[in-house]
């Protein structure tokens, strides 16, 4: 009988070793899960920030493009506005001018005539 309790209390150790080698097994094993779940999802947020980073970058790029053109529409706005302003002073002038010989030919035409009745 002694035996047979030695031999039961020998067969209840081992089970509790065995028990606490799963035990130990399952938490390592649980252990390395939460891991690498909480890898994948760092890695997910790494991924969700690069692109995010991207979007802004992009973003940026887009502004800093619209900003050039404005710029450029700008300037040839003042070079068409200049270009205009010169042709209306180019026209003014070139009228300007023609009065003046007009003006000169009728003088001329008046001297002419003049000088014309004193010689008669």
């Amino acid at each position: 009988m002694e035996k047979k309790r030695k031999e039961v209390e020998q067969e209840v150790k081992e089970a509790e070793s065995n028990l606490e080698g799963a035990k130990r097994r399952v938490e390592e094993s649980n252990k390395k899960r939460q891991e690498k779940e909480k890898t994948r999802q760092l890695e997910e947020e790494r991924e969700r920030l690069k692109s995010l980073r991207r979007a802004e970058e992009m973003r940026a790029a887009e502004e800093r493009w619209k900003e050039e053109e404005e710029s450029l529409n700008a300037t040839k706005r003042s070079q068409v506005a200049e270009v205009a302003r010169l042709s209306k002073q180019m026209v003014d002038d070139a009228k300007l001018a023609r009065e003046r010989h007009e003006a000169d030919i009728r003088s001329m035409r008046e001297e002419t005539d003049k000088m014309e009745r004193e010689m008669l």
